[in-house]
């Protein structure tokens, strides 16, 4: 009796319970002391940011009553979007400048 043991070159289908496995390895979590030294700010600041109804913190993961979690992508997305409201401005009045 031959008994083939899976190839490692096999592909997946996306969507696969594989590529879900893959995709949360692949995750950060950050703790609440993880994201205050990221954002260089405090927790009363944090927790206000969250309640923005314009451009929300991203909200925290519960993992239970006493862990709270945040997705390090969308605290980092959420960073680049403050970013790019802070640069935009000065470009329009770059703009405005080179138009006149």
């Amino acid at each position: 009796m031959n008994i083939t043991t899976p190839s490692s070159n096999v592909q997946r289908l996306p969507g696969t319970l594989e590529a879900k496995k893959a995709a949360i390895a692949k995750q950060q979590w950050l703790r609440l002391r993880q994201v205050l030294d990221k954002t260089q700010t405090g927790k009363t600041w944090l927790y206000a940011r969250m309640r923005d109804k314009i451009d929300p913190f991203p909200p925290a993961i519960k993992l239970s009553a006493r862990c709270a979690v945040w997705d390090e992508s969308q605290v980092d997305a959420w960073m680049e979007r403050q970013a790019d409201k802070l640069t935009k401005p000065a470009d329009l009045v770059d703009q405005a400048q080179a138009d006149a």
